[in-house]
């Protein structure tokens, strides 16, 4: 008896320190919903412990989130948009709530007052030979996508709000696009530069892609600023953010969330991958939407080619750009989360 105790008292002194953390993964919910925007701290402070929909899966370390995030019980009038703002994790609650509405007001202005600078080019190598191992290619998107909306801070109601595990603020607003104009006005204005490029080379596909947002809003009382840059190799991800001039020190780790089963997420052409968080899957879903809209029926093009022979044979390379400007608007049907996947569904108003 006395031999055994020893390997058991370093389990139970383990189980203790455990403990706590195992309590405090909660998720949070705020509980009063439908209220003005203020810059009052005790909309961050007045949340509350929600364990009715807590789920924590020891395999996988995911948890639900709450079930208003699918957007599928909001129904606006005509006049009305909704939208999302998730901050970075990790983040003061007064620094993470007002990231949020940041965040959420960049969406509205995303969704309503969205003008796209398109120029698309594909470069293409053939070596002429049966066998097309040594071929190239290269098709590469940049775009500039810059938004400028005029505001009033009435015009925004905060729908409701979550804090999760990770303590990333969730917050959803509704947007009144009520007519004339506004008694104090606010500025949202945004620049997002933007690069797809796909590569093929002999037999390997790689996949790049680049986001540069920033953005800025301006009002009589204060004005923000926030940029935030992901690049992209295939699923690797690199992220830098920062909020009113402070760097954020992006917290890795290996985020997971649960919201529906995998039967109900319908079939989408854009997916974006939740092991970086909450806000790069939501960025990267919209600016992926805006950057694969449907191009005008006019556009420039240009097509420079070259062919020649060489020792190996015929060789031919070729580089076709084409260059657009598009206006685009829309607005957030449903949201679904699963397999630790998100597919964000936007109906297109325009084009």
């Amino acid at each position: 008896m006395y031999s055994v105790m020893p390997k058991i008292l370093p389990n139970f002194l383990i189980f203790l320190i455990v403990l706590p953390f195992m309590f405090s993964c909660t998720t949070i919910r705020k509980t009063e919903a439908s209220t003005p925007l203020t810059n009052d701290t005790s909309l961050v402070l007045a949340d509350t412990i929600d364990n009715y929909n807590y789920h924590n899966d020891r395999v996988t370390g995911s948890f639900d989130l709450p079930s208003w995030l699918d957007f599928s019980t909001i129904n606006p009038v005509s006049e009305e948009i909704y939208t999302i703002g998730i901050s970075d994790p990790g983040l003061d609650p007064n620094t993470a709530y007002n990231q949020a509405v940041s965040r959420s007001k960049l969406v509205t202005s995303l969704l309503i007052a969205s003008k796209i600078s398109d120029c698309k080019e594909i470069y293409t190598n053939e070596t002429g030979k049966t066998n097309q191992s040594d071929n190239a290619a290269k098709f590469t998107r940049f775009q500039v996508i810059k938004t400028k909306l005029v505001t009033d801070d009435s015009q925004f109601e905060l729908i409701d709000s979550t804090t999760s595990r990770y303590g990333e603020k969730i917050v959803i607003l509704k947007y009144h696009n009520s007519p004339g104009s506004p008694k104090n006005p606010e500025i949202i204005q945004s620049n997002i530069d933007v690069m797809l490029a796909e590569y093929n080379l002999r037999t390997k596909f790689q996949e790049n892609r680049y986001f540069d947002c920033v953005h800025k809003i301006t009002s009589q009382e204060f004005t923000e600023e926030a940029s935030y840059r992901l690049y992209k190799v295939d699923e690797i991800s690199d992220i830098v953010s920062t909020f009113n001039n402070q760097s954020i020190n992006f917290k890795t780790d290996t985020y997971k969330y649960l919201l529906q089963d995998a039967s109900q997420v319908p079939d989408y052409p854009v997916k974006t991958k939740l092991y970086y968080g909450l806000w790069k899957a939501v960025f990267e879903s919209i600016v992926l939407q805006l950057a694969n809209s449907n191009a005008p029926s006019k556009y420039a093009m240009q097509t420079m080619r070259d062919d020649y022979i060489n020792e190996n044979g015929n060789k031919s390379q070729s580089i076709d750009q084409q260059i657009h400007t598009i206006d685009f608007s829309g607005k957030i049907t449903r949201l679904f989360i699963s397999e630790n996947e998100l597919t964000l569904q936007i109906e297109k108003t325009k084009p």
